[in-house]
């Protein structure tokens, strides 16, 4: 008795201390990121000067640690200042890691045009960690309740020809906080907003589905859509997939299995009936990760070409797809169902034992998977 069988499967709070000056405009992220850490670049409408001082160092984006610029890294005093010229309408800064609990504490501070510049408005919070909380006299530190924090989107939105983006080590052994720098050419209202869900896992022939994205702001010319991509560090340049709602299914042809991707927001002008990604006040909001897995299979195979009834005989499995796997599934004399099984395997590669009643009749035995699960997906 040799059946190999695949299953086709279906499936269906934020703590304020402290008063400060107010920001005068309220405007999205700033949509052209700088991410050279020395000499001059040019950066959209500008070029960018970035010099560094004391302990910084260099750190390779993901979505859950900013970058590229590590401040503070060995618990030392330590800056990046970008100068540029011409002089920028604002700017967006998000930082992660910011240290406040167990005696270690560090603050982000910042200086505009040479001068201290103090945050008054909080930054948005993000997928990974907990918000981070002003401080007086305007900087900005972890919450002591927490662990590391962070926030995207700070926002200084004033004519910058110079921007310092300092660590002070203010107690203990902090390692340093994470943070990227956005400018914006001119000031924008435009705002793609904040999407909130957990990371998603989907099968291929589920709809990878995400909440729509709250408190969005588009001005007149503005659309709002979303956008899937695979690099966080490249977004514009990276993107797979566009909808003006937020789902995507799976495409084999652009898409593999176990590949982690991306989801966000985005707003802009309309050019063509989608987000033109040269608008100079593009907005994209947080991403939500999502992670395709293939669909489970499983193989059965004996050495035994005939069996007697009331005989026993191990049948060997072969799964594909991410263990454990629970697998149900039925054996058949004919068309006759003559007993079902339903168990749960810790690996790939797997017995079962089935055992053929007394008085099954001579003739044809069939085993099926009338269901399997893996850690991923279902097939019934």
């Amino acid at each position: 008795m040799k059946q190999p069988v695949t299953c086709p499967l279906r499936f269906g709070t934020m703590l304020l201390m402290g008063i400060f000056l107010t920001n005068s405009h309220a405007f999205g992220q700033c949509p052209l990121q700088v991410t050279h850490t020395t000499g001059t670049e040019q950066v959209g409408c500008t070029e960018v000067t970035v010099t560094q001082d004391g302990s910084v160092d260099v750190l390779t984006p993901n979505p859950c640690f900013y970058g590229p610029y590590w401040i503070g890294r060995y618990s030392i005093d330590g800056s990046y200042t970008f100068t540029f010229s011409p002089p920028i309408a604002g700017v967006t800064v998000d930082v992660q890691t910011l240290d406040n609990h167990d005696g270690h504490t560090e603050e982000m501070y910042f200086e505009v045009n040479g001068s201290f510049f103090p945050i008054s408005l909080p930054g948005t919070t993000d997928n990974c960690s907990p918000p981070a909380i002003i401080w007086p006299p305007g900087v900005i530190r972890g919450d002591p309740n927490q662990d590391y924090c962070a926030w995207r989107n700070i926002q200084i939105t004033t004519p910058i020809s110079s921007l310092k983006i300092g660590n002070q080590i203010v107690s203990g052994v902090p390692a340093g906080f994470f943070a990227s720098l956005y400018i914006c050419c001119q000031l924008c209202d435009t705002d793609a907003g904040e999407l909130t869900s957990s990371p998603l896992d989907v099968c291929p022939n589920q709809v990878a589905t995400v909440p729509p994205s709250e408190q969005f702001i588009l001005d007149g010319n503005d659309i709002l859509q979303y956008i899937f991509f695979f690099d966080p560090g490249n977004i514009t340049t990276s993107i797979i997939a566009t909808s003006n709602t937020p789902q995507f299914t799976f495409n084999p042809a652009t898409m593999a299995f176990g590949t982690t991707y991306h989801i966000a927001a985005i707003a802009g002008d309309e050019v063509g009936g989608n987000v033109s990604l040269t608008d100079p006040c593009l907005s994209i909001s947080n991403a939500i990760d999502i992670t395709w897995w293939p669909l489970p299979s499983v193989e059965f195979t004996t050495n035994f070409s005939c069996v007697n009834p009331g005989d026993c005989v191990d049948i060997a499995l072969n799964f594909s797809g991410s263990p454990p796997f629970q697998l149900t599934g039925a054996v058949k004399s004919g068309n006759t169902v003559i007993s079902t099984f339903s168990e749960t395997f810790a690996s790939s590669n797997a017995m079962l034992n089935v055992c053929l009643p007394a008085n099954t009749a001579y003739g044809d035995v069939t085993i099926e998977a009338t269901s399997l699960t893996d850690a991923h997906c279902i097939c019934d």
